[in-house]
């Protein structure tokens, strides 16, 4: 069976910022959303360096989705939030 081959184009510097301006957000706590350092997300806003295909799947989700902060955010997803038995 033949398997399907895509890629996602990384997101652009405006990209980048347009998502980190749509969710009210610091390069710093956006850089912790998204499990990265702030030097990165500085360096992707400023096309030093390009994320790679999941984080353009997440920024751009970011500037599309009105609760992606709520989402993202969770206790469950950040690990702030243990289930116990």
């Amino acid at each position: 069976m033949a398997r399907a081959s895509f890629y996602v184009l990384a997101a652009t510097p405006s990209e980048v910022k347009k998502a980190r301006h749509h969710t009210e957000m610091s390069q710093s706590k956006f850089a912790i959303l998204l499990g990265v350092s702030i030097d990165t997300v500085k360096a992707w806003e400023q096309g030093k360096r390009t994320p790679e295909a999941l984080a353009s799947k997440v920024i751009r989700l970011a500037s599309s989705e009105k609760r992606f902060v709520a989402l993202f955010s969770s206790p469950i997803l950040t690990g702030r939030l243990t289930l116990q038995n």
